[in-house]
């Protein structure tokens, strides 16, 4: 069942090892969690995503971001680590 657009976005955290390697910032072994299971969706996700990548990398003043997600601990997918994610900073 899909949400309506004027219904609130759903509240996470995420975790991350955050490294400075010159003109990047790595956020390794990144970790998100929702309010429940599939709370953010997909594209939420990604948005939420890119919009913290850019405003860590203009606050560190770097040129891109790098985050590279942790394992999963539950899901459909125990065990599996997404593939990194590389994001520019304009």
């Amino acid at each position: 069942m899909g949400k309506c657009r004027d219904e609130q976005p759903e509240s996470g955290f995420a975790v991350a090892n955050v490294v400075k390697e010159g003109s990047r910032v790595v956020l390794k072994k990144v970790h998100v969690q929702g309010s429940g299971a599939n709370s953010l969706g997909v594209r939420e996700l990604r948005r939420l995503e890119r919009e913290f990548a850019e405003e860590i990398g203009r606050r560190e003043g770097v040129k891109e971001v790098v985050i590279e997600g942790g394992a999963r601990t539950s899901g459909s997918n125990p065990g599996k680590i997404p593939h990194s994610r590389t994001y520019k900073v304009e």
